[in-house]
């Protein structure tokens, strides 16, 4: 399905990040998760989902991928609090700030400040005492494989 729906979001300006046919109630559901490319740190707007939406609609229409099949299409992109699960992902979200789960000590939440072909320089904070500006500490590297888990994380600001 991927093949068939791949190019048609390519032309939106956009990335095929994942489709997948779901069993929904009775009936079936054809999710497709498009982003932008890794070089923009931007999101996508509603316009980008609703145009792509429509040009993957008529292309369904016109091929029938499922014969026989009745299906909702669900066109979405990963929203703020994407999980970084390939090195592009990790790219869209310099800038951010990312919950991380390491394979070895504990949870933390960083700044993404670069990523590399093996992974990424992170820079976490410390907050000395509550009210008090919370002071930056030294960027550190993190290897891509030394990360078990990271999430982006919602950031309310001023």
């Amino acid at each position: 399905m991927a093949e068939l729906i791949g190019p048609a979001v390519e032309e939106s300006g956009l990335v095929l990040e994942h489709v997948a046919l779901k069993p929904a109630g009775t009936g079936l559901v054809l999710q497709v998760l498009v982003d932008l490319p890794e070089d923009s740190t931007d999101s996508v707007d509603i316009d980008r989902i609703a145009a792509v939406s429509r040009a993957v609609s008529e292309l369904l229409d016109r091929t029938d991928p499922v014969p026989g099949s009745t299906y909702e299409l669900e066109v979405s992109s990963p929203g703020a609090t994407r999980e970084l699960a390939a090195p592009r992902h990790w790219r869209r979200s310099i800038g951010r700030l990312v919950r991380v789960t390491p394979v070895e000590g504990e949870k933390f939440t960083a700044r993404l400040l670069e990523v590399g072909q093996d992974g990424v320089v992170l820079q976490r904070s410390h907050q000395v005492k509550k009210g008090m500006p919370a002071r930056l500490l030294d960027p550190e590297r993190w290897a891509f494989e030394a990360v078990r888990r990271a999430r982006v994380e919602v950031e309310f600001t001023d």
